[in-house]
């Protein structure tokens, strides 16, 4: 066995486990109002997004089933789904790397309420840990492909009413190498746009619109963010927001690499 343990990210866009039980009750049928399914992708401690292809054979199963299938950035719906999202169900994964045990995969399936729908654990053992992780990957959807999908359109839920994300509005100041970077995040179509209000750095320009936070379907505090510097093509990255800190971090890429960037909320 290839013991590859470099972690999945933690905390933001995957949750480790250790034992889960195997839920034995699924609403199979259930998956036949939804037109889409959003399938999460899993990103490691370095930012690389799908190292062992476990969200790349997710979704291929979902679209042998029939379902049109999307990634959980909402910039690239469809309108139709962008405008109603309880049109598709949300596939969440979460993967764990085998050194006393087997190597585990968790797939949930949920409506947009949050509602549990399928719920299984699969293991896997293999020569590399992409290989464990793909056998884990067809156990945990091993009923699931049982199942006969056929789109009947109907009666969809309203999705319920969350806790407003207005809290990331606001000034911030950048901490770190950054520092002397300031911006401000104010809403805008549902997304909230980073504007630079100063900078000691001619990497950045007052006024200028740094960056475009949008919600995740991962959780409350978690944004798919579009960065927009100047002086290269923009790219999609991740940010998570610490109430607590009231603190925003985003993931970068630059000459170095990928690193943190973090902001620091201010009263003024």
């Amino acid at each position: 066995m290839n013991m590859d343990l470099e972690k999945i990210l933690p905390g933001c866009f995957i949750i480790f486990f250790l034992s889960v039980p195997d839920a034995r009750a699924q609403d199979l049928d259930a998956l036949n109002q939804f037109k889409y399914a959003v399938v999460q992708t899993l990103y490691y401690e370095n930012m690389e997004p799908d190292k062992y292809a476990i969200s790349s054979n997710v979704r291929k199963h979902f679209i042998e089933k029939g379902f049109t299938t999307v990634t959980e950035t909402k910039r690239y719906w469809p309108e139709e789904l962008y405008n109603n999202p309880c049109m598709a169900v949300y596939c969440y994964i979460s993967a764990q790397s085998g050194v006393f045990s087997k190597y585990k995969v968790l797939i949930e399936m949920k409506d947009c309420n949050g509602k549990v729908l399928y719920r299984r654990l699969g293991k896997g053992t293999g020569e590399t840990s992409a290989e464990a992780f793909k056998e884990a990957t067809e156990m945990a959807l091993s009923k699931f492909d049982k199942f006969d999908y056929k789109y009947e359109p109907g009666e969809v839920v309203v999705k319920e009413a969350r806790p407003s994300s207005k809290g990331i509005e606001g000034l911030y100041k950048a901490t770190g190498q950054d520092k002397g970077l300031n911006i401000e995040l104010t809403m805008e179509n549902e997304a909230f746009k980073a504007i630079v209000t100063q900078s000691n750095s001619d990497k950045y320009r007052k006024g200028q619109v740094l960056a475009v936070f949008r919600a995740s379907s991962l959780g409350e505090n978690l944004y798919n963010v579009t960065w927009l510097p100047e002086d290269k093509k923009h790219y999609e990255t991740y940010a998570s927001y610490d109430k607590e800190a009231a603190s925003l971090t985003v993931e970068l890429k630059d000459e170095k690499g990928r690193r943190k960037l973090v902001f620091r909320k201010t009263n003024q």
